[in-house]
């Protein structure tokens, strides 16, 4: 299940992170993306690694677990939205447990541009991005 909450976007291929401390989860979103023609996602453990990575401009969407140990994945999105370091903020997809509608308004609250439940799987995960971003390299 996914809830995109923004609109898409057209452009170059996305540049993406990955913020998750659950191995499984990096394990399973970066071979969809692969396998699927995505660039590989830049890997964050923390939210402070983040939004460094994103005052570079190094990200384009920002794929936010909500196992991310140092906050909760709302604060994380708050942050990244106030630091202001990103010249242009980056789309943010939260990988949620739980898609209630509580979570989906949270989410959107926070400053979430989508939400993917979890487990991820290849379709919701592809919609999601698809509707952010550009197509990837290859159908």
């Amino acid at each position: 299940m996914s809830h995109a909450l923004g609109k898409r976007s057209s452009g170059p291929q996305p540049r993406l992170m990955l913020v998750t401390s659950d191995r499984f989860c990096h394990s399973v979103v970066s071979e969809v993306l692969l396998h699927h023609g995505f660039p590989p996602a830049h890997h964050n453990t923390s939210v402070h690694a983040m939004i460094a990575g994103v005052s570079d401009d190094s990200a384009d969407l920002v794929l936010i677990d909500e196992t991310v140990g140092d906050m909760t994945p709302f604060e994380a999105v708050r942050m990244l939205r106030a630091s202001g370091q990103a010249q242009k903020p980056p789309k943010t997809v939260l990988l949620a447990s739980q898609a209630t509608r509580s979570t989906v308004e949270m989410a959107r609250e926070a400053g979430f541009d989508a939400l993917v439940a979890k487990p991820v799987s290849p379709t919701p995960l592809l919609r999601t991005l698809r509707a952010l971003t550009v197509e990837p390299y290859r159908a």
